[in-house]
């Protein structure tokens, strides 16, 4: 919607400077109208971590990982959407206006090399769409005088528009389409130095969205963690049900590949004091190839009256070389006090809020309120830190329980996703066991078929959740 005009100069969307403002040159609108703020189209199912393609982070040593190349086309031919951060470079220009030193734009192919061998610092997201393997390293001239190793590109879509596309998705960005308009499409080599975070996701399409998500993990995180245990332990949520409900899936996020996930969900008695203290309704253990966040439907959905107060309980595993880690799947990140510590290297912070009830941990067979046990870990980093440890880190990983005190912890990543209910389901009648019958008996039963047996109920299980802020059913804080 045109609102005013220009008063700044005007860049196309790619970034080459058009023209000083003008009384006639539009600005557009981008807000978006109250009502459609919250609007969920597809829930989120699952959205895996998957292996770096540089073999680590920027600043440090570029190395080329095969496997990570192999894993985004397993997750593109699974029919999932993959997404990769790079250096952008059609968003920063050389002295030459309108060229990039990275890309040549006559292919719309780019290369980012480094010159010191190390991984360059991305700064953008794409979506990967597909791939050639034989398209030649000749495509990726460009100002640096560089070309990849190998053949091979990702295609990619870019955020940018593509010409003639209108507002707001209009832009001279991408190899030419069948029209000699730019596409909004790209190539990027598999041995560019900057593509690192690819991550698969995956949409329940089917157009059904959850009522209720109960959740309390609504901090933000710059990556993702799990505190890890040598010794035996299981997380839990308690939730209780603001409206009649069926539940008809949990999720859970895990950190390391290979994960071994068994989830369980309780109804618990009342004024109970532990996420165990109840019936166990529903039970799924799965084997999980990535980290990330995994979202499972159970064979039938339990229905949880208003006011009922029920649980999710977690147990992840990993097994490297013999040797099990116990994970709790929450998240972390810098809090207040690490601006003190560190200056000017900490530019934001989080404030956890993880209210008593809310959250647990299982250890040495007793289950401990989540929000006690971070005190009592925090302040254990401390004392480390106070007895002059050299690596705070290291120390607090050797010591099961302590936790950094320059972090603040979420609540445990675990949801319980919902539809309304009216009221509870009907249970099936069950047939009424016969007797014991003489032979004779038996032949006048078997040539008599008995038309009053019900038929068991068959449960539809609809799949799962965009997580999107919490819009469902979810704990509104105050930090």
């Amino acid at each position: 919607m045109l609102t005013e005009y220009a008063a700044e100069p005007i860049f196309d969307a790619a970034g080459n400077f058009i023209q000083e403002p003008t009384k006639d040159t539009p600005v557009y609108d981008w807000s978006v109208d109250e009502s459609q703020r919250f609007t969920r189209r597809y829930e989120l199912e699952e959205a895996n971590t998957l292996p770096q393609v540089t073999g680590g982070y920027a600043g440090q040593p570029y190395n080329y990982n095969e496997a990570a190349t192999r894993a985004i086309k397993q997750e593109l031919l699974a029919g999932k959407g993959v997404t990769l951060s790079l250096y952008d470079d059609t968003a920063t220009r050389t002295d030459d206006r309108g060229r990039s030193q990275f890309i040549n734009r006559n292919s719309w192919s780019q290369y980012v090399a480094s010159d010191d061998g190390k991984i360059y610092g991305a700064a953008h997201n794409v979506n990967i769409v597909g791939w050639d393997d034989t398209w030649a390293v000749d495509n990726f001239d460009t100002l640096v005088g560089k070309k990849p190793p190998a053949p091979g590109a990702w295609i990619i879509k870019n955020s940018y528009g593509a010409e003639g596309a209108g507002f707001p998705n209009e832009g001279k960005i991408g190899y030419l389409d069948e029209k000699g308009k730019h596409s909004g499409y790209m190539r990027v080599s598999y041995y560019d130095m900057s593509l690192t975070y690819p991550t698969s996701f995956n949409y329940d399409s089917s157009g059904h969205i959850s009522d209720f998500i109960n959740q309390y993990d609504l901090m933000t995180a710059s990556a993702p963690y799990t505190q890890k245990y040598n010794s035996e332990v299981a997380s839990a949520n308690v939730f209780t049900a603001a409206e009649n409900q069926n539940i008809h899936a949990l999720s859970v996020e895990t950190e390391k590949p290979n994960t071994h996930v068994e989830l369980e969900l309780w109804k618990l008695n009342d004024g109970a004091k532990v996420p165990t203290d109840g019936t166990r309704v529903a039970t799924i253990q799965k084997d999980v190839e990535w980290g990330g966040y995994h979202r499972f439907s159970l064979e039938e959905p339990s229905f949880m009256n208003k006011g009922q107060r029920f649980s999710v309980v977690a147990r992840l595993t990993t097994t490297n070389d013999g040797a099990t880690t116990y994970q709790v799947p929450v998240h972390r990140d810098v809090n207040e006090s690490a601006i003190k510590k560190y200056g000017k290297a900490v530019t934001t912070y989080v404030t956890g809020v993880v209210n008593e009830g809310e959250s647990y941990i299982l250890r040495e067979g007793s289950w401990k309120d989540w929000s006690g046990a971070i005190k009592e870990g925090q302040a254990a980093g401390a004392k480390l830190e106070a007895e002059g440890v050299k690596d705070l880190n290291a120390a607090i990983d050797k010591q099961e329980g302590a936790l950094n005190p320059y972090y603040d912890y979420d609540n445990i990543s675990l949801k319980a996703f919902s539809d309304a209910a009216s009221e509870a389901p009907v249970a099936p009648e069950q047939p009424q066991p016969q007797p014991q019958q003489d032979s004779a008996s038996k032949t006048k039963l078997a040539a008599t078929k008995d038309a009053s047996l019900p038929n068991a109920l068959v449960a539809c299980v609809a799949v799962i959740s965009i997580m999107l802020l919490g819009f469902a059913y979810s704990k509104t804080r105050h930090a």
